[in-house]
């Protein structure tokens, strides 16, 4: 079992890679070609990995979004573009940016590193994130910060609920149930099967909104859809 899970693993990484060159020289050519383009590797690298993807509701005509879904395995990764529907960016830890070829990739999709830990970068970063929202972009963002260790909702950090209140742009709550079984964060095991995505109802920012009460309505909305 375990040697089929390798073999899964390298198949994904291939799959991903075989794409993703032609992906990134074409992007060159006519950049909007990589999101309808991403949308099919993303699908296609996870059937190789044994994932059948499930989308329960429709992705929201308008926008542009703030995309906050829970975060629990690797394969959120590729859940995300397959499923998006229009232009779209995001903001992800800037460790991955050391990654050799993924941060070149990362590069191509506008994606925005943060630093957490330093919180006046991470303000820079949150305000590149809405000069994007303001350019037609959807903006994925991971609300908990890092994957959760044992499948269930973390805690959310403020900087995206900030955002959200000072763009007044709508938060599209998505909940994704099966990631964590297939592939924990702190587990060798994969476990094929089933992954369902439900898409929520857009969450509109009001005139005078707090960020606690925004953050509890997504935190609950998520909830809901997991």
């Amino acid at each position: 079992m375990i040697f089929f899970n390798y073999i899964r693993l390298i198949a994904g990484g291939l799959v991903f890679v075989f794409f993703s060159i032609p992906m990134f020289v074409l992007s060159f050519v006519k950049k909007d070609w990589i999101y309808p383009l991403s949308s099919i590797v993303g699908r296609t690298v996870l059937k190789v990995l044994g994932v059948r993807l499930c989308v329960e509701g429709s992705f929201p005509s308008g926008g542009p979004y703030i995309i906050m879904f829970n975060h629990s395995s690797f394969i959120d990764a590729f859940i995300f573009p397959a499923i998006v529907e229009g232009k779209y960016t995001g903001v992800t830890a800037k460790e991955n940016f050391h990654i050799p070829v993924f941060s070149q990739i990362l590069r191509r999709y506008n994606i925005i590193p943060i630093d957490r830990k330093n919180i006046k970068t991470a303000i820079r970063s949150l305000k590149k994130a809405e000069k994007y929202l303001n350019e037609g972009f959807h903006l994925g963002l991971l609300p908990e910060g890092s994957r959760s260790k044992n499948g269930s909702l973390r805690p959310f950090k403020k900087g995206g609920f900030h955002l959200a209140v000072h763009s007044q742009k709508s938060i599209l709550p998505i909940g994704i149930n099966g990631a964590f079984e297939y592939k924990a964060k702190l587990s060798y095991k994969l476990r094929p099967g089933k992954v369902v995505v439900k898409i929520g109802n857009p969450i509109p920012i009001k005139k005078d909104e707090t960020i606690e009460g925004l953050l509890g309505k997504t935190y609950e909305a998520i909830q809901k859809l997991r």
